[in-house]
């Protein structure tokens, strides 16, 4: 089998983490930087803030690619579910952590 990587664009190699306590500082961050792919890496807090999946659908809407980096870790099948939820939401990247058995 051949292996065709496919570059990724010069603009779309930084990835910014969006580590803010509110959907609102995050749009402000977002509306601020010229940068085409953001990351809510690390960031439980804004997702507990409430509005967390109406700010994914806002940055998708702007053109930006998202990457939910909430790190999920749990039962598989819970997992799984959780995925689910992002499927429709035009999420470029996630992030799920394993175990191999």
């Amino acid at each position: 089998m051949q292996n065709v990587a496919k570059p990724i664009p010069a603009h779309e190699r930084l990835i910014f983490a969006m580590d803010v306590p509110d959907p609102e500082a995050a749009r402000r961050l977002a509306d601020t930087l010229a940068i085409r792919c953001i990351s809510t890496s690390s960031a439980l807090e804004l997702f507990m803030s409430g509005g967390y999946f109406e700010l994914l659908d806002w940055m998708v809407g702007r053109g930006k690619k998202v990457f939910v980096d909430l790190k999920f870790f749990d039962v598989p099948a819970t997992v799984a579910a959780a995925i689910r939820q992002l499927r429709n939401r035009g999420v470029t990247l996630t992030t799920v952590h394993g175990n191999r058995r």
